[in-house]
């Protein structure tokens, strides 16, 4: 998002002078005086003085401008093989934007392409990208183009501002912005039932959805999710079928990242990194009832799990034993990797979680996805900081 040194000060248009500055800007013209109205009110009023940078070159756009009284400088940093300069493209006055042109959003990327800065005292309208896009949304406002470009933007910034993607590069970003759907969904839906087969998963940009499933013939609710939750991105990882159901407990907004985008995603080892640790905290590895545990010890002293399912008796050995011996129905995987993880020095989420189903297929265990609850978010925040802790600090060592 721009970086912003500008304020808003107590205002000196009146709603008549905001009209006839969104009016006199060619974008406009095809508003009528009521839609004129309503958007100058969506408008605020900022004021700079010379030096205060308006907007940065990359930053995505957060909102665009209209200049009312003043001057900018544009300039754009080139990078060369052997140099880094800034050059000036444009100087800005009384009835330029910025961010805008006369047909649309300026950038096509939706990242802000140069550095604006005011050079004298200046007074400019800005409206919100997300203030923008609902008027857009209007049924008697006619800009298609304009409303799919705000809305790429708007995801472009919630990508940016969201935990699990906020390691991306800005042409990643630009990549998954323009590669998934957002779908609205009204309350009740069903978004995927137990048992169907994953093709894809969901980020809830807002509403709720629950998750629930099937447990000795009785459908229990099992996790309510919330904004910025990623979910039903196991099964498609794991190239199997729903294990339990969605549906929107109200009107909701989801991003729908099918599976080929959730592979480029597997491919960015800090993204999956960070999917992973909300899984890790999400699921609970449940033992299933008719299994029965027998330890015992071989003559050259390997300790080994016996595990009987109904009629079939399986060895435990290594990795798979020492989880086994933590899954009692309350851990959940972060739970089970904190207990394990200075035990089993080479443990890793992703082995804990490859573990983890293998001993499903083995079918010795069920997966339940659990509702996070805030003491459990404190809980884990402290394991994830003391786990980073331990990293930076053999990082350290080593150099």
């Amino acid at each position: 998002m721009d970086t912003m040194h500008i304020s808003e000060n107590p205002v000196q248009l009146s709603q008549a002078e905001r009209e006839d500055l969104i009016a006199s800007y060619p974008l406009f013209c095809l508003l009528n005086s009521t839609e004129l109205h309503e958007l100058a009110l969506l408008a605020k009023e900022i004021h700079a003085k010379p030096g205060d940078v308006i907007v940065e070159q990359n930053a995505v756009i957060d909102r665009v401008y209209l200049i009312e009284r003043g001057t900018a400088s544009v300039t754009k940093t080139v990078i060369t093989v052997d140099s880094k300069h800034d050059i000036n493209v444009a100087t800005l006055q009384k009835g330029d934007a910025i961010g805008l042109s006369a047909i649309g959003i300026y950038s096509q990327t939706g990242m802000r392409t140069a550095k604006v800065m005011a050079t004298s005292q200046m007074t400019l309208l800005s409206i919100d990208m997300k203030d923008f896009h609902q008027f857009l949304q209007r049924p008697d406002v006619t800009y298609p183009a304009l409303q799919n470009a705000t809305e790429k933007i708007l995801l472009m910034q919630f990508i940016q501002e969201t935990h699990i993607f906020s390691n991306l590069k800005k042409e990643e970003m630009q990549h998954l912005a323009y590669g998934v759907k957002k779908i609205r969904v009204e309350k009740g839906s069903v978004i995927f039932n137990e048992g169907d087969l994953a093709d894809k998963c969901y980020f809830i940009l807002s509403g709720q959805i629950e998750i629930s499933s099937v447990r000795n013939t009785v459908n229990s609710v099992v996790a309510v999710l919330e904004s910025s939750c990623l979910f039903g991105e196991g099964a498609v990882l794991e190239n199997g079928r729903r294990n339990a159901t969605a549906i929107a407990k109200s009107d909701s907004e989801l991003f729908v990242i099918n599976k080929a985008q959730l592979e480029f995603l597997n491919q960015h080892n800090e993204v999956i990194s960070a999917i992973n640790e909300i899984r890790m905290k999400q699921i609970k590895p449940i033992p299933k009832k008719n299994v029965t545990v027998i330890h015992v010890v071989k003559p050259e002293g390997d300790k080994v799990a016996l595990v009987c399912n109904q009629e079939t008796t399986l060895r435990l050995y290594g990795m798979e034993k020492e989880i086994w011996e933590e899954i009692n129905g309350i851990n959940v995987l972060a739970d089970i990797y904190n207990l394990k993880h200075n035990e089993l020095n080479n443990l890793t989420i992703l082995d804990l979680y490859q573990s983890v189903l293998k001993l499903k297929e083995m079918d010795l265990v069920t997966l339940q996805y659990v509702e996070m609850k805030f003491t459990h978010h404190i809980k884990y925040f402290v394991f994830v900081l003391k786990k980073r802790l331990k990293f930076w600090s053999k990082a350290s060592r080593e150099r």
